[in-house]
């Protein structure tokens, strides 16, 4: 996001955060949470949801938001990493959960992906 406030204003960069909290929130379960948690981090959760499911889930929404087009002035591409933590697979707390979602998001930005 940083790119794109300081290349297209900050108010284009709003626009595209908006943007894709909508899109997370049209594509995922009426169960399921998602909301900005800071800077350029949305966070979902999907309750009773295998991590198979949640790396499916993750997948598509990397796709769903690569092939859109935000609805901004300026032609800008979107791209969107994701890492998934499920309970209890990774961790049973909160905070737990969130830090090895955050760890897997980084290694796949790590990897390239």
């Amino acid at each position: 996001m940083k790119t794109i406030n300081a290349q297209h204003r900050q108010v284009i960069g709003d626009q595209i955060l908006a943007w894709v909290g909508r899109l997370l929130n049209e594509h995922t379960r009426a169960s399921d949470v998602a909301f900005h948690y800071e800077e350029d981090v949305f966070t979902i959760l999907c309750p009773w949801t295998s991590s198979d499911v949640a790396n499916k889930v993750a997948g598509r929404l990397v796709t769903l938001v690569a092939e859109a087009k935000p609805p901004v002035e300026a032609d800008i591409a979107v791209t969107l990493a994701a890492g998934t933590a499920t309970c209890p697979d990774h961790a049973r707390e909160g905070q737990a959960l969130y830090h090895q979602a955050q760890r897997a998001l980084l290694a796949m930005r790590a990897s390239g992906r």
